[in-house]
């Protein structure tokens, strides 16, 4: 009978998730009550008035990230939908701004060491350079993605508030 019992490699994790926490900093700061659900591992915005929303626009550049929406232990607030994570509107949302956490990469194969940019269209973290991409110059991969094309990524400096 023909199985497989371990694998060849190790998944790194899911979205949002801390991977090293020697060298983290983390703010809490509220979620824009015009915003959209902000999901775990997604690249956030401070805005002008102090709350953070995804960013995903036209109109941003590098300079404009302010992190990642860090996972975090959150009871539900709906009840039938218990699986629903993320952050919602008026909620407060923990903001990765310094060390590892794991992403999502939507395009491309990251390598280690390798740039980090990230789709304005979609908000999503990619490993190539397109038309509608920008480098996230204060961030680099430290890892290939796995099966689940998760990677982990190094935010080197702090930006924003």
């Amino acid at each position: 009978m023909p199985g497989k019992v371990v694998g060849t490699s190790l998944n790194f994790g899911f979205p949002g998730t801390y991977s090293r926490t020697s060298y983290a900093i983390v703010r809490t700061l509220p979620v824009a009550d015009d915003s959209d659900i902000i999901n775990f591992g997604d690249p956030l915005v401070i805005k002008p008035d102090g709350t953070v929303q995804k960013l995903v626009g036209a109109d941003y550049m590098a300079k404009d990230f302010a992190g990642i929406a860090a996972r975090e232990v959150k009871g539900a607030t709906i009840y039938p939908n218990q699986d629903i994570a993320g952050y919602n509107a008026n909620e407060p949302c923990s903001v990765f701004q310094i060390g590892s956490i794991t992403v999502e990469v939507s395009a491309g194969d990251p390598k280690a060491n390798g740039p980090v940019y990230l789709d304005k269209t979609t908000g999503s973290f990619v490993a190539v350079s397109g038309d509608d991409t920008i480098e996230l110059t204060n961030c680099r991969y430290a890892t290939s993605k796995d099966v689940n094309n998760v990677a982990e990524l190094v935010i080197l400096t702090r930006q924003g508030a």
